[in-house]
């Protein structure tokens, strides 16, 4: 019986991998937006994508600006580190380092400024931003082009625009809503097999389940775990009825049994195995979106079923109208 009892609620009760698989991919999220929070900064190498940090001297510019829909979102600028190199760096904030030809009053006042750290992501430098680079030193004598500007400056800009702390809140944020996904997922798991739980103490009380469970002991039987069903050649235990727990379903009462997506006259994306029964009377039972083989594999054992109690009963029939004639002679 305690068995049978478990194995009513394994099939009855949704599977945990979902939500173990959601808690997973919840935790990997969260872990990866903590891997960005403490992401170390290299020293800028305007050759290599990825974090980067460089001590500025002073910008020059903005050689560039990018807007959308009228409102400034970046402003691109060169820049000269204290080892001398030039750089480009994009911005959409006033930056605290001085910006040649508006802080400048004199070029010696370039000694007597203090260094600023600047951080963020090296970004390719795109055809269009290399365009109004060259355009910016075109008369500068330095003979910039499209075709040579990365000896200058590189192949990447620093975009102090990123924020990664604000990429790490990202990631909280999917890990927050798989995690709680998870719970939901594993609490309906356990709601649902504390109904059927419940349905089994009724079911007791009164000597249902017992009567159930010798069917199944002595019989034939399977149980479905994809469509929530136990079978046997007499019954039918509908495990889809989540409040209720379950619903047990004679099989002498079915005439016929199908496959169909039809629900309240219309068309659905959900199949259901419907169970004919007296006076063209139905009952869906099993709904599962799409197709599904299992479905075939139940239908035709409920109909062996039916087939095999058909010819029991027909044949109890002959045997009561051969028991009565014999009294009659």
């Amino acid at each position: 019986m305690e068995q049978f009892k478990k194995d009513l609620i394994t099939t009855g009760r949704p599977s945990f991998i979902p939500a173990l698989i959601l808690g997973i991919i919840a935790i990997i999220s969260a872990v990866t937006g903590i891997a960005f929070e403490f992401s170390r900064y290299d020293n800028f190498d305007p050759t290599h994508k990825g974090l980067a940090q460089l001590n500025a001297i002073y910008l020059m510019g903005p050689f560039a600006e990018e807007t959308t829909n009228g409102k400034v979102t970046a402003r691109y600028y060169i820049a000269e580190d204290t080892n001398g190199y030039l750089c480009v760096i994009s911005t959409n904030k006033n930056t605290s380092v001085p910006v040649y030809g508006q802080d400048f009053t004199d070029g010696n006042d370039i000694y007597s400024f203090t260094p600023q750290t600047l951080k963020g992501n090296r970004v390719k430098i795109s055809a269009k931003l290399a365009s109004y680079l060259v355009k910016y030193f075109k008369n500068s004598g330095l003979g910039i082009t499209t075709s040579n500007y990365t000896d200058y400056f590189g192949s990447y800009y620093l975009d102090t625009n990123y924020n990664r702390h604000q990429l790490s809140i990202v990631f909280y944020i999917c890990s927050g809503i798989l995690a709680f996904a998870a719970i939901m997922l594993f609490i309906s798991g356990n709601r649902n097999g504390a109904f059927i739980k419940q349905k089994m103490a009724q079911l007791e009380a009164d000597g249902s389940l017992n009567a159930l469970y010798e069917n199944f002991a002595t019989n034939k039987h399977f149980f479905s775990n994809k469509l929530k069903l136990a079978v046997s050649p007499d019954y039918i235990i509908d495990l889809n009825r989540t409040t209720n727990g379950f619903n047990v379903i004679p099989l002498d009462t079915i005439t016929n049994v199908y496959v169909c997506n039809i629900a309240d006259g219309k068309l659905t994306g959900t199949n259901y195995i419907a169970l004919e029964v007296e006076f063209g009377n139905r009952i869906t039972i099993a709904p599962h979106e799409g197709e599904l083989t299992e479905y075939n594999y139940v239908v035709n054992n409920i109909r062996h079923f039916i087939k095999e109690r058909h010819g029991r009963q027909m044949h109890d029939s002959y045997l009561q109208l051969w028991y009565n004639i014999q009294k009659r002679c």
